[in-house]
């Protein structure tokens, strides 16, 4: 991995594909970003390149060292007179945007991008600008791994910021080449919730590396995260937020103890740690409740597990789901979004409960906890729903909308 401000030689040259410039955020451990690594680390008939609006995140060891990189510099790079007009400025920061946005078309115009495909919020709004203001001859391609509606009002709790984002949406999606969603409920919803033209979305579920899922799960698990013989084990992954909906697995797993011994391993950092360690003593179950924090590599912790837990509040399409199925584990899901019964095959293979109803959450655990035969149904239906995800398949699907746009550009 090059270090920013230093970007290695332009992949064009050396492979004589077409460049493709992979923008978000950071590379924090999350599914979206999971996702962007696969799309990268693995490219088949694109060169890539990758461009960070920050330098951080779990996953920065996971990138390719053959992989272009570059960084906008640190915030505290940014004179400081511009930093102060920013803070005054309700919603996002206009003039920290329009940096970004200067730095993208450069790195652009250095590697002879030809194509910009961005993923995650504040990588849209970038490059759609970008776009729109300095590249107009450059196509963008967005990647949404967020339902925009259901989702909003966890990831922006202002009413402003709200209000901003719906008009992104409106305003700016429209003006991207491509609109690339993980699942068609989200396709819905930008449409009718919206306004953006149907034909200007398309679906490309979110791929599996199923050979490393694998082989990452076969891995030794350290002592401390081994749940004692006889003991089931729940597990969930993703990051401690409201979103998640882990009080409803507290609850549930205080509704289980009373009558088996069952623990439960939650495997991610976030704000609401503190609050959920809380609750887990105010309910007499904190013994039984690991705090495992990020993991690299949470596959060798699912694969130990018997039952895989998402109880959130909303969804996209939950890429968690297909890693336990592709690691032989059942998985329960709240009935939180279209995508998730899309994932599930409509509860074909794996069990879907009501969402924020933690009576019906226990059930459902217990149910995969103790018939082995619906164990047996959901294992075997849950693996052949994973394969159907497989990143090769996946892989060319996805370059397949990019080289299209790229071509429909250039005729």
């Amino acid at each position: 991995m090059s270090a920013p401000g230093a970007l290695l030689a332009t992949p064009t040259s050396a492979r004589g594909h077409p460049v493709a410039l992979y923008l978000t955020r950071n590379l924090a451990t999350g599914g979206a970003e999971r996702v962007f690594i696969d799309y990268v680390n693995n490219a088949q008939s694109l060169s890539p390149v990758v461009a960070l609006l920050e330098r951080r995140g779990g996953l920065l060891p996971e990138l390719s060292t053959g992989v272009p990189f570059e960084a906008r510099v640190d915030r505290t790079a940014v004179p400081r007179q511009l930093e102060a007009i920013a803070s005054e400025i309700p919603g996002e920061s206009f003039a920290r945007l329009a940096l970004e946005c200067l730095w993208l078309k450069d790195v652009a115009k250095q590697t002879g991008a030809d194509v910009v495909s961005s993923f995650l919020m504040r990588a849209h709004v970038v490059a759609l600008v970008t776009k729109i203001a300095l590249l107009p001859d450059v196509p963008v391609v967005l990647n949404i791994h967020e339902h925009m509606s259901d989702s909003a009002p966890f990831l922006y709790p202002l009413k402003r910021d709200r209000a901003l984002m719906r008009w992104v949406t409106r305003c700016l999606f429209p003006r991207a080449d491509r609109i690339i969603v993980v699942a068609e409920e989200l396709k819905r919803d930008l449409v009718a919730s919206h306004g953006v033209p149907a034909d200007l979305i398309e679906v490309v579920h979110n791929p599996l590396h199923i050979e490393r899922i694998r082989a990452a799960g076969a891995e030794s698990v350290a002592p401390r995260w081994m749940s004692p013989a006889g003991t089931r084990t729940i597990v969930a992954v993703g990051r401690l937020v409201y979103l998640k909906g882990y009080d409803l697995l507290l609850h549930a797993l205080a509704k289980l103890r009373a009558t088996r011994d069952v623990r439960l391993m939650l495997v991610g950092k976030g704000v609401e740690r503190g609050e959920l360690e809380k609750l887990a003593a105010q309910l007499g179950v904190q013994a039984a409740v690991t705090f495992a924090g990020e993991h690299i590599n949470p596959w060798k912790l699912i694969a130990r597990a018997d039952v895989l837990a998402l109880t959130s509040r909303t969804e996209a399409f939950p890429s968690v789901l297909g890693e336990a199925m592709a690691l032989g584990v059942p998985v329960l899901a709240t009935d939180c979004s279209g995508g998730v019964r899309e994932c599930l095959r409509d509860g074909a293979a794996g069990l879907i409960v009501a969402t924020e109803d933690v009576s019906a959450i226990a059930r459902g655990l217990e149910r995969i906890l103790e018939d082995a035969e619906l164990r047996a149904t959901l294992v075997a239906a849950g693996h052949a729903r994973a394969a159907s995800f497989d990143l090769p398949e996946r892989l060319r699907h996805y370059e397949s909308v990019l080289s299209r746009v790229m071509l429909s550009r250039t005729t």
